[in-house]
């Protein structure tokens, strides 16, 4: 519940309840951009004298900074273990994701109804690539499909604005490439003896989506790069030996993209876009 917004003074107790705090209570504790009044809540000096009716109508904001590469990052895990949230009240937070970070997705983001979220985003949050599809065996199969990519940010229950600001970046991971088939077919062909000398070959693993790793590879722009689907495997093993008689199995399909912004059940977003996006944002 937000301190009141007019009426008696408001006392350091209050203050204390709804913004957080240790004992003895000091006005020290509660400058603008310290542990716990947002740097956006600008009502509250930085410095110097602060006035108890500063905080007028204010509620608790956690503001997270995120300074170092990361993977898989759990916002709702973040609050619970690290910054005192119960895990069932309404929370109002505010993600800063530095520029020269990259965030290795999932961003996930499940908050009960009514929270609400602002993403400020000046570095790189991007899905993990697919993995490449299965070869195909020599009897002859189908190559195996790619892996889906994952998405950059997933959104469940909350209300998200998200500002991807100048020289950020969020994507899905691209999809994985289908494996190659497997081939058979003869080494030798002439009048006498027709197509013979039997050989059978095992496909070939399909390559990983981007990105695989942390710093991020890509974009490279192809197939399976940031946002965009695998491509399909080979339809067979390629070698010169096969001269007649080839049978494949056929390449595995490639892997669908994953979004940029997954936006799940009773979420919603509002998206500004200052940077670069690849992959959807719904």
């Amino acid at each position: 519940m937000a301190l009141p917004s007019s009426g008696n003074p408001i006392s350091l107790g209050q203050i204390q309840t709804e913004l957080g705090g240790s004992n003895p209570i000091g006005t020290n504790e509660y400058y603008r951009g310290g542990a716990h009044v947002a740097s956006t809540q600008t009502s509250v000096p930085t410095s110097g004298t602060i006035d108890l009716a500063d905080f007028y109508g204010l509620s608790r904001i956690t503001e997270i900074t995120i300074s170092s590469n990361t993977n898989s990052y759990d916002l709702s895990a973040d609050l619970q273990n690290n910054r005192g949230w119960d895990g069932t009240s309404d929370v109002t937070v505010i993600l800063n994701i530095n520029s020269g970070v990259d965030m290795s997705g999932p961003l996930t983001v499940n908050l009960p109804a009514a929270s609400t979220l602002t993403i400020n985003n000046s570095g790189d949050i991007v899905g993990q690539g697919g993995g490449g599809g299965s070869a195909g065996g020599s009897t002859p199969t189908a190559g195996g499909p790619g892996g889906a990519g994952g998405h950059g940010i997933s959104l469940t229950n909350v209300v998200a604005i998200i500002n991807n600001l100048s020289g950020g970046r969020i994507g899905g991971g691209g999809g994985g490439q289908g494996g190659s088939g497997g081939a058979t077919g003869g080494r030798a062909n002439d009048d006498e003896s027709g197509c013979h000398n039997s050989v059978s070959y095992a496909g070939a693993n399909g390559a990983s989506g981007e990105p695989t790793q942390v710093p991020f590879n890509g974009p490279s722009g192809g197939a399976g790069s940031w946002g965009q689907a695998g491509a399909t495997g080979g339809s067979h093993h390629t070698s010169s030996f096969i001269v007649c008689g080839l049978v494949t199995g056929g390449g595995g399909a490639g892997g669908a993209a994953g979004k940029a912004i997954h936006v799940g059940a009773n979420a919603s977003r509002t998206y500004n876009d200052s940077g670069t996006t690849y992959g959807a944002t719904s």
